[in-house]
């Protein structure tokens, strides 16, 4: 799956594909689209999102709303550039969320 395809690929049809891929092509598709999209540090707001996760007290979409705004605060605090739309806002979150997954099952099951 290329970059461009993450941000073209209808939503019922993402999750699945993004489940599929490996850590490091998540991880160089949340880089590309952190940089080219708003200048926001890809290193930089996954440090915040893991640190922030334990803290949430929500859950279900609610948490998923609190981790979209705090990479969207990134995105503010990095950027120069026009707002992220809604939803490169929400892939980019959806892309981030899979891979805490992914990286959590890792060290968790081998």
């Amino acid at each position: 799956m290329k970059t461009h395809e993450i941000l073209s690929t209808p939503e019922a049809k993402l999750a699945p594909a993004l489940a599929e891929l490996k850590i490091k092509e998540l991880e160089r598709h949340a880089t590309k689209l952190l940089s080219s999209k708003g200048n926001a540090d890809y290193n930089t707001v996954m440090q915040a999102v893991i640190r922030a996760l334990p803290k949430l007290e929500s859950q279900g979409p609610e948490r998923f709303k609190e981790v979209q705004n705090l990479i969207h605060i990134h995105f503010n605090l990095a950027s120069t550039a026009p707002p992220v739309s809604d939803d490169v806002l929400q892939r980019i979150t959806v892309i981030v969320m899979v891979l805490i997954s992914k990286k959590f099952d890792r060290i968790h099951n081998g």
